[in-house]
């Protein structure tokens, strides 16, 4: 009944707007005939209508798209996860693995993969691919994962909700931007958009979190390693810590350092670990940093990564040379990830500009070779809007060549020396490598009655390499000591060549080999000094010729450049030390003479 009377209503509207009565009244006569002249032209009437098409069509695309967002906003909740926070890898792995509509689709991505024979869900995969390989723990062939291709939505389940999930592509805002220069387009970044059909965003954010605690919980036993990537576009959002791998969990007494040293460092940091409420009480910044210095395969890296495994955090590794500016630097800094160590290796190769003007030739333009200024890795470090709650190891060859102000005392509270090996390193390196079941045994706890081979092979080792080094040494004019690195690297070579892991009866010519190939080993760890000093002379010749390049025609006269050796041990660092004061006391002697001699 209402469908009819609103009908016979829309009919005399029809009847009256048909009247040319209604149309004089409303327009005039005059106005109506011109509108008759022109509406009776059939060009002009197309001309018309074509006109309005683009307005239509527009008009049609920002009503449906109007009508889109009210009924997201009203029955639909959403969250929008950018590519530069660390959840966004454990959600894209999720949702990757749960859709399990791949196949319907016709077009989609491709990317590299690898199976994992022991993941239950690439087994029961939708890929019929993964079914055409017999996968075991040998295959490392890589295989095409396929997903969804950007702005393409698709649906998954998760605790019988459907959740749709959408890739897509944004720029930064031009509030971010810190350049005006560049191009929006070059800055956008991969988002995932979570969306659901409720009103309760909780129960989203929950499902959200339980899908980044799965990723987690399968790396609890896993040291994580991030790292910062430095994208330099110059807007506030470029410096991501992104997961770069993990690694298993290394035992804490798989790296040997000297007597008491692990102990000491692991000591402080458990300390460290449990005095937060003591640095709040008196007002002192909760951070520790740590400095290793020492000459290359001592064992840095390696210590810091079973001392992370050890105290059970993360690494998050920076590198210097990748930050823009200081305040790309300030932000890497303040977005570290939680319970991580942060390290900063080889800071000693970083050139730091300490703002120390030197005359230049001005036909020449200078090469700037670092980005980072000392006061802005300062001020990262422990400055007002410096990060809290961190521990900081730096390593280093050369601690000299670091500016002071950047390891005294608060910025780093403890430097470990970590030389050459002694005795009680080369041993217990030895019995950690031969004898697993006392792997986790002291040195002076190791039963050496029951291993007679292993004991007499330690000790002849050490004493045969001691007593060749010194000769190899005096031949050739150079300070020669072992590293950790070379040791293991000298006992793993003979290991492999007995194929120890499948024929462990091999032990005894094992170790026979050991003591009869000693010679040939000095003789390469030798060269390989002689290797490292001639290429320290080279350095210094280019930066003598550089320096004299960059010199103003006023002083031609250059100090002659000293040629760097490559870092030696302790005992050897102080007799050097001792041998250049005795020159410069002999200088100044001659000087004095010199002079009475002029009066």
């Amino acid at each position: 009944m209402f469908a009819s009377y609103f009908l016979n209503r829309l009919l005399d509207l029809f009847e009256v707007i048909s009247n040319e009565s209604f149309w004089i009244n409303l327009l005039g006569e005059r106005t109506l005939l011109i509108l008759k002249r022109y509406a009776g032209n059939d060009t002009i009437l197309v001309c018309v209508f074509l006109s309005f098409i683009p307005a239509i069509s527009q008009a049609t695309k920002a009503f449906y798209d109007y009508c889109k967002r009210i009924k997201e906003e009203m029955f639909y909740v959403s969250v929008v996860i950018g590519d530069n926070e660390l959840i966004f890898t454990p959600v894209d792995e999720y949702v990757t693995k749960h859709f399990h509509g791949i196949d319907t689709l016709r077009h989609v991505r491709g990317k590299t993969g690898y199976a994992d024979p022991a993941d239950q869900v690439q087994k029961n995969s939708y890929y019929s691919y993964y079914r055409r390989h017999q996968q075991n723990d040998q295959d490392n062939t890589p295989i095409i994962d396929l997903i969804p291709e950007k702005y393409r939505e698709f649906a998954i389940r998760h605790k019988g909700h459907l959740i749709y999930v959408n890739r897509k592509d944004e720029a930064p805002s031009s509030d971010n931007v810190r350049s005006p220069f560049l191009s929006m387009a070059s800055m956008r970044t991969d988002t995932i958009e979570i969306k659901m059909r409720s009103r309760d965003l909780p129960k989203l954010r929950s499902f959200i979190q339980d899908w980044v605690d799965e990723y987690y919980n399968a790396r609890k036993n896993k040291l994580i390693i991030y790292k910062c990537n430095f994208n330099n576009h110059g807007w506030d959002d470029d410096n991501q810590w992104k997961e770069h791998g993990y690694r298993k969990i290394r035992s804490f007494n798989s790296v040997v350092l000297k007597k008491g040293e692990q102990d000491r460092i692991l000591n402080d940091i458990l300390t460290f670990k449990e005095s937060k409420e003591w640095y709040n009480d008196r007002g002192i910044p909760y951070r520790r940093g740590y400095l290793l210095y020492g000459p290359p395969g001592t064992g840095k890296t390696s210590f810091i990564q079973s001392l992370a495994s050890r105290v059970k955090m993360n690494v998050a590794i920076l590198n210097l040379s990748g930050a823009s500016d200081d305040d790309s630097l300030s932000s890497a800094m303040t977005q570290l990830p939680k319970s991580c160590i942060l390290v900063i290796e080889d800071i000693d190769h970083y050139q730091f500009d300490e703002g120390i003007q030197e005359k230049k030739d001005d036909s020449k333009t200078s090469k700037k070779n670092n980005s980072v200024s000392v006061s802005g890795i300062l001020n990262a470090i422990d400055g007002i809007a410096s990060l809290e709650e961190s521990i900081i190891f730096m390593t280093c060859n050369d601690m000299n060549t670091i500016p002071p102000a950047l390891i005294r005392p608060g910025r780093i509270d403890l430097k470990l020396h970590m030389g050459y090996i002694d005795d009680y390193q080369a041993k217990l390196i030895f019995w950690r490598f031969f004898c697993m079941e006392q792997k986790e045994t002291a040195l002076e706890d190791i039963p050496t009655e029951k291993y007679p081979v292993l004991c007499t092979t330690v000790n002849d080792l050490i004493q045969r390499m001691r007593h060749t080094a010194h000769q190899v040494s005096k031949e050739r004019n150079i300070p020669l000591e072992i590293s950790p690195a070379e040791l293991i690297s000298y006992l793993l070579f003979h290991a492999l060549k007995f194929k120890l892991s499948k024929q462990p009866q091999h032990l005894d010519l094992c170790c026979q080999s050991i003591l009869d190939h000693i010679p040939e080993f000095i003789k390469s760890v030798a060269t390989d000094r002689i290797q490292a000093i001639e290429h320290a002379k080279k350095k210094a010749l280019l930066q003598q010729q550089e320096q004299q390049q960059n010199a103003s025609s006023a002083s031609p006269a250059t100090s002659e450049a000293k040629i760097p050796t490559p870092p030696t041990s302790p005992s050897v660092e102080k007799k050097m030390i001792a041998t250049n004061t005795n020159d410069d006391d002999d200088g100044n002697n001659n000087k004095h003479q010199v002079q009475d001699t002029g009066n």
